[in-house]
């Protein structure tokens, strides 16, 4: 009996580790959920024409909830870059909303398929995402101008001010 006296505490501690594990998910969980509601609340009244005040005022638990997804993606021990942080988020009057990331290669990095599906898992719910292209109208630029080259875009963000 005194034998398994050692390996008896080291599988309470283990249990005892486990259950706080899984109360501090749940806690996340719960959190995330409640700030999914709020999200909710805030598309909802956005789209059926409310103030753009109550919009505004939820976009910081919009924010919440994918900075939230993102925390579960790191626990699920996937590489996510130390940079990303969402700056900013619009309910759309459609119910969607549109995020904004602070750095450009951040907005390249949520781009991969493999990303997309780790942070739609994590965020829940029936999200979707879609990518948007925004077209830039850029006047007195070269014929020779090609945009994948850095030395070209400094020149042209030199030149345009």
């Amino acid at each position: 009996m005194k034998k398994l006296a050692p390996a008896w505490e080291a599988l309470e501690a283990t249990r005892e580790d486990l259950q706080a594990q899984a109360e501090s998910t749940h806690e996340l969980v719960s959190k995330i959920q409640e700030t999914l509601g709020q999200a909710q609340d805030c598309c909802k009244a956005a789209s059926e024409g409310t103030d753009r005040i109550v919009a505004a005022a939820s976009a910081p638990q919009t924010v919440a909830k994918a900075e939230a997804a993102l925390q579960l993606m790191r626990e699920d021990e996937i590489e996510v870059p130390a940079t990303l942080k969402f700056t900013s988020a619009s309910c759309l009057r459609n119910g969607g909303v549109i995020y904004e990331v602070a750095r450009a290669d951040d907005a390249l990095w949520l781009r991969r398929d493999e990303v997309q599906r780790a942070f739609l898992d994590s965020f829940g719910g029936q999200a979707i995402i879609r990518t948007r292209a925004y077209n830039v109208i850029a006047e007195y630029l070269p014929i020779a101008f090609d945009p994948a080259s850095a030395a070209h875009l400094e020149d042209a963000e030199q030149f345009s001010g």
